[in-house]
C-alpha cells in the first residue's frame, strides 16, 4: 500500500503532473480512472440478495412469488423464461447452469414516481425484478435480487419491498402453496 501511496504522490509532483506518457499526462489519467471507478453500477458483486427456499417445489416457489407480488397490490408486468434464452443464444451443446430459470418483474406506480421525484435517474431501478431459478444437480430452490441500494428514501423503500416479498414468498412456497387452475364450463 505505501508503494502505491509513493507511486502516486510521484506523479503527482510538478514534473510527472504535466509530462505525457502515451499522449495522457499521469495525472489526468488518474483522475479519468478515478471517474470511472466511480460510475460502477449499485448493483455491482456483493449486491445480490439471494434466499434458498426450503422443502418447496419450482411451480409451487413461482406460485408463490407472483401471489405475493400481487398481494402487495402490484402487477407482474413480465415472466422472461431466462433459462430458455441462455439455451437459444449460447453455445451449441453448451449445458446452462440452470435446470429452470425465470426473472419476474413488476413496478409499483407509486413507488416509481416517488424515485423519478427525487431523481430523474432513478427510472432505471424500474421495474423491478426477482429471479428465480434451480441448478443442475441439486433440487434447491432459489430467489434472487439486486438490491435498487439505500441511497435515498425510495431506494430503502424498494430494498424493503424486495426483502419482504422474496421472504414471505420463500415462506409460503415452503408450505407447498400453489395456485389451483380454474376450469371455466
Amino acid at each position: 500500500m505505501l508503494l502505491v501511496q509513493e507511486l502516486f504522490l510521484r506523479q503527482m509532483s510538478f514534473l510527472h503532473l504535466f509530462g505525457a506518457s502515451c499522449g495522457v499526462p499521469p495525472f489526468f489519467a488518474c483522475i479519468l480512472c478515478l471517474c470511472v471507478s466511480s460510475a460502477v453500477p449499485a448493483w455491482a458483486a456483493g449486491d445480490v440478495i439471494t434466499y434458498l427456499v426450503a422443502n418447496s417445489s419450482y411451480a409451487a416457489t413461482r406460485d408463490a412469488l407472483v401471489e405475493v407480488i400481487e398481494g402487495e397490490g402490484l402487477v407482474v408486468g413480465a415472466i422472461l423464461p431466462f433459462n430458455q434464452m441462455l439455451q437459444g443464444t449460447g453455445h451449441k451443446g453448451a449445458m446452462t447452469p440452470f435446470r429452470e430459470a425465470e426473472i419476474v418483474q413488476f413496478c409499483s406506480g407509486a413507488l416509481a414516481w416517488q424515485m423519478v421525484q427525487e431523481a430523474v435517474e432513478q427510472l432505471a431501478v424500474c421495474p423491478l425484478s426477482i429471479a428465480l431459478y434451480s441448478r443442475v444437480g441439486t433440487a434447491e430452490i432459489m430467489l434472487a435480487y439486486r438490491s435498487p441500494g439505500d441511497g435515498t428514501p425510495s431506494r430503502r423503500q424498494a430494498s424493503e419491498l424486495l426483502r419482504r416479498i422474496t421472504a414471505r414468498a420463500a415462506e409460503l412456497a415452503r408450505f407447498g402453496w400453489t395456485v389451483a387452475p380454474v376450469q371455466l364450463r
